[in-house]
């Protein structure tokens, strides 16, 4: 089993950072696999690992700091998609393909 849990750091201004904590208590494997991929999302974009981490159905127990981030993700993306304005504007968005 491993010993290493992912923390979130919340700063004053609202920015968030992700870590690690080295203790004496296990993590499975399954909660650290999903630990390392929130990790891995977050370096490649925090905003968007933001967003895909309140979308997600929470199978696992985190750290009192990541639990709290998907709390507040969560209620962020269940407001959102709540929004009946959001499906209006949807309808209207024009979408302009990137060069590959």
């Amino acid at each position: 089993m491993l010993n290493k849990e992912l923390i979130a750091i919340i700063q004053p201004q609202g920015e968030y950072e992700l870590d690690w904590r080295y203790g004496d208590h296990e993590i499975d494997r399954i909660t650290d696999d999903l630990q390392s991929h929130v990790y891995n999302e977050y370096h490649k974009d925090k905003y968007i690992a933001l967003f895909n981490f309140g979308a997600t159905k929470k199978t696992v127990t985190f750290s009192e700091s990541m639990e709290f981030l998907y709390e507040v993700s969560s209620a962020f993306v269940k407001c959102l998609t709540r929004n009946p304005d959001l499906e209006l504007l949807r309808e209207n968005i024009k979408g302009i393909p990137e060069e590959e």
